[in-house]
């Protein structure tokens, strides 16, 4: 009970309002304080802008590499406050939280995040979708992940191998059998994953079928 209401707690900073400056990539940021670029300048601002630059550039390397350390331990507290007090998040550190939220067994929170960072106007990739995708079979969402599934058509990643291992699965844990089967029957390349997401997904279904028919 004190780890859900810590976890709750943690939340609130995710959520809460920021302001970053949306749609900036990282290439943007260096561009913007490149001593060749600043031509209004003079010498000893640059030398100025350098070096606050270099300060600022050492302080986001290292929230990254904490966040990743902390998704790697499966810290969730952690992550999420650091998240919070991330000045710029890049899709890559949205996706680190959602990761270690999926991963965690927090699925619900985790497609929270996932909304929330389209409404701050961050773009999903193909990094995203999986741990989304796994989220919704994991809290049963058979609306949501239907969403998400249309998405990826729109997006142009319907065809990825890796998301379309996570839709199998999600598909079978939804007790959608035929879905996961037209799935992997339409993939143009298939890997170790996508067999083994097939055959986890035919046990499900029995596994699924099979009690309902012990409880009758």
């Amino acid at each position: 009970m004190t780890t859900i209401l810590s976890l709750t707690s943690s939340f609130k900073f995710v959520f809460k309002e920021s302001t970053p400056r949306r749609g900036a990539k990282r290439s943007e940021f260096i561009n913007q304080y490149e001593p060749n670029k600043q031509k209004t300048f003079n010498s000893g601002r640059t030398s100025k802008f350098q070096s606050e630059f270099s300060i600022g550039k050492t302080i986001l390397s290292r929230q990254m590499e904490d966040l990743v350390s902390y998704v790697e331990s499966g810290s969730v507290e952690n992550a999420l406050q650091l998240f919070d007090e991330m000045n710029k998040r890049s899709s890559f550190s949205w996706n680190l939280v959602i990761r270690v939220l999926t991963n965690s067994g927090f699925f619900e929170e985790a497609l929270d995040l996932y909304f929330r960072m389209c409404i701050e106007g961050v773009k999903a990739d193909n990094f995203t979708f999986p741990f989304v995708i796994k989220a919704c079979g994991g809290c049963l969402d058979h609306v949501v992940g239907q969403k998400i599934h249309s998405k990826l058509f729109k997006v142009g990643l319907d065809l990825d191998m890796h998301i379309s291992n996570s839709l199998i699965l999600m598909y079978a844990k939804l007790g959608c059998i035929g879905f996961a089967e037209k799935l992997f029957d339409e993939m143009p390349i298939r890997d170790l994953v996508s067999w083994n997401s097939m055959i986890n997904g035919y046990i499900l279904a029995w596994w699924k079928k099979d009690g309902s028919t012990s409880s009758q």
